[in-house]
């Protein structure tokens, strides 16, 4: 048991190494030119997302395995390995908090296009991939053991960010189940006209108002109340934005020891989604959004174009897992753990790979259509 436990961390150096190599072939093959938005701005939140985007896949790749060799798909054993999932949605929720907090500190809020623009950037992507999902399921299944609105309820589900698995073939394990995340920004998305009435005392559009607040209840009755909490959490990096831009220019020194150190405490120690992991993360992610970029590596070329494209990734990594080795069969589990992980450079290159893709083929072209 200790040997496996050992072996099992073996994919965080392959994982390192693969990230390192990428991010400096990236840099010498695409020109600073390129049409991608990250590289006309200097802000760390785009190089962070690329690294949570594929830390993701980390994670993921090694679900996989405990699903291909015990038969369940569940959150792994290791802490620190199941983190490899859980801080990346953590802190991708804190940059939805930040970015959109931010924006409804202005009195006007034109709404339609907000969510017009939240649209564009989320559907497109989430449709395609939900039509593989389909796809894949009907082919897999007996259709006639089904009723129509069994169909429908299942159809209905995915369409509405709640993809579940048709009876007893598991639907969501095609994209590693990354979906559920969606429906949580969604609930904070709805949020956004409450918030803004709050803070500033009255309701600037009255049907907006009152159609998001009936989607908020409903999606926030759906869903863990517990995790909108690191929303709100990224108020700290707006809240104290001043005095925490003085600590980096005045404490450098000290924060590149302090910030590490609680990642690290973070990733080994804590649980996930846990109170005291939220609030260690918000902290760092205060610092980060402000212009903390870990030693200038945030802030590499390439890291940050892995960030443009971090939502492909986030959404296609787990189409990738099952096609290999759920409909290709590319490995033979009863070969091992230490076998397995040799593949993942090979998965992760697919990956980015398809990610670019994706991003230039479906993402952008919405992302650019008036």
């Amino acid at each position: 048991m200790n040997q496996y436990l050992d072996i099992q961390y073996l994919i965080l150096p392959i994982f390192i190494c693969c990230l390192i190599l990428s991010c400096l072939i990236i840099k010498k093959l695409i020109p600073t030119n390129a049409a991608f938005e990250s590289l006309s701005r200097t802000s760390p939140l785009d190089g962070l997302r690329g690294v949570l985007a594929l830390s993701v896949l980390v994670h993921h790749f090694y679900i996989t395995y405990i699903w291909k060799t015990q038969g369940e798909w569940v959150r792994p054993e290791s802490d620190l390995l199941n983190n490899m999932g859980a801080i990346p949605v953590s802190l991708f929720f804190l940059i939805t908090g930040y970015l959109f907090l931010n924006k409804i500190q202005k009195s006007e809020i034109n709404w339609k296009q907000l969510y017009i623009l939240r649209l564009k950037r989320i559907v497109p992507l989430y449709a395609f991939v939900t039509f593989i999902v389909l796809g894949i399921t009907l082919m897999s299944i007996h259709l006639s053991e089904y009723s129509l609105s069994q169909y429908i309820k299942w159809i209905l589900g995915w369409v509405l960010f709640k993809g579940s698995s048709l009876e007893t073939f598991p639907s969501p394990q095609i994209i590693a189940g990354v979906n559920w995340t969606l429906l949580y920004e969604w609930g904070f998305y709805f949020s956004l006209p409450l918030i803004h009435a709050l803070v500033h005392k009255k309701i600037s559009n009255k049907h907006i108002f009152v159609i998001t607040f009936i989607l908020f209840l409903v999606v926030f009755l759906e869903t863990k109340r517990s995790l909108y909490l690191l929303f709100l959490l990224s108020f700290i990096s707006i809240y104290y934005k001043n005095k925490i831009e003085g600590l980096i220019k005045e404490k450098t020194k000290l924060l590149n020891i302090l910030l590490p150190s609680i990642l690290l405490i973070s990733l080994i120690f804590t649980t996930a989604y846990s109170t005291p992991q939220k609030i260690l993360l918000s902290i760092v992610f205060a610092f980060i959004c402000n212009g903390y970029n870990f030693f200038g590596l945030l802030n590499h070329a390439g890291i940050r174009i892995l960030g443009d494209i971090s939502y492909s990734t986030y959404l296609i990594h787990g189409l990738i897992l099952y096609l290999s080795f759920s409909i290709l069969n590319v490995y033979d589990f009863s070969q091992g753990l230490i076998h397995y992980y040799l593949l993942f450079p090979l998965v992760f290159s697919v990956v980015v790979i398809t990610s670019f893709a994706t991003y230039h083929f479906i993402e952008r072209p919405f992302l650019k259509r008036k």
